[in-house]
């Protein structure tokens, strides 16, 4: 298992803010399996390995291993067609520009929000088999766990994200019954740094590769957390993919995304209405 010991955190600098929403990376990048054709179905069988959970917490899961190569491909490949950015609309993580460059609308990060029913159904199978297997070792996982919301986060091999904690609604941490997050990292591997709180000054860290499975809810649903480090070229050989991390993280939420933050993703609890 590999996690590392406890680090005491140091404040960093704040990054300068780009100087718009699309900032153009320099750096060429592989375009192999990068856009694939508009012909990608999730034709797979859905197959989940037989992995056993790794309790780091209660509420925190890893599944190392979770999807097999074939179906990680299939992944990455769906996420770039639906992930590409159109001219004119606020959706998309990614343009290309040139023949070489991947622009990423958040810097060294990319991000963009849907409804899981914009995805195949495969991405809610796995959301809720790996809720359901990580359950079996943690108890306070269990619920009756309904996925709305695909969050896409992609990496470049700079790519970091800051100590934060994923928005819930209010009433259900008064209530106890928050619903667990679902994360799946594709690509490459990542250290990823938790703590309970933003006071601790010692974080844990656990490194998340290509495949692997993290579930927090139950008592860690609020913690601190954050992207330290994408470890470059540490991939699995066979997937063709745009060096860097995919994150796919799948929610069960019941607010509103406020679409007008977009790209940020800003979540308004305890209306009637979306927001217009």
């Amino acid at each position: 298992m590999q996690i590392t010991p406890k680090r005491k955190d140091k404040k960093k600098p704040k990054a300068k803010p780009a100087g718009s929403r699309w900032s153009t990376q320099n750096k060429p990048v592989d375009r192999t399996g990068l856009v694939p054709s508009s012909s990608v179905q999730s034709s797979f069988t859905y197959t989940p390995q037989n992995t056993q959970p790794i309790v780091l917490g209660d509420g925190l899961v890893v599944l190392r291993s979770f999807l097999t190569i074939q179906q990680q491909q299939t992944l990455i490949d769906e996420a770039m067609v639906r992930g590409k950015h159109e001219e004119g609309a606020q959706s998309g993580f990614y343009e290309i520009q040139g023949e070489n460059q991947l622009k990423l609308n958040q810097g060294n990060r990319g991000r963009v929000i849907r409804p899981v029913h914009d995805f195949p159904p495969q991405w809610t199978d796995y959301s809720m088999q790996i809720q359901q297997q990580a359950a079996t070792a943690c108890p306070s996982l269990r619920c009756d766990f309904k996925p709305t919301t695909c969050l896409l986060n992609f990496y470049n091999e700079k790519g970091t994200f800051k100590w934060h904690r994923d928005s819930e609604n209010p009433t259900r941490l008064q209530t106890k019954t928050p619903r667990p997050i679902i994360s799946l990292t594709v690509g490459d591997a990542c250290d990823f740094g938790y703590k309970l709180d933003y006071e601790s000054p010692e974080h844990e860290t656990v490194r998340l590769n290509s495949g692997d499975a993290l579930v927090f809810g139950g008592p860690h649903r609020m913690m601190v957390h954050s992207v330290l480090k994408i470890h470059p070229r540490s991939k699995p050989t066979a997937l063709r993919m745009a060096p860097g991390r995919l994150n796919i993280t799948v929610r069960d939420v019941d607010g509103y995304e406020d679409v007008s933050q977009f790209p940020a993703y800003r979540v308004i609890y305890d209306i009637d209405e979306p927001p217009t």
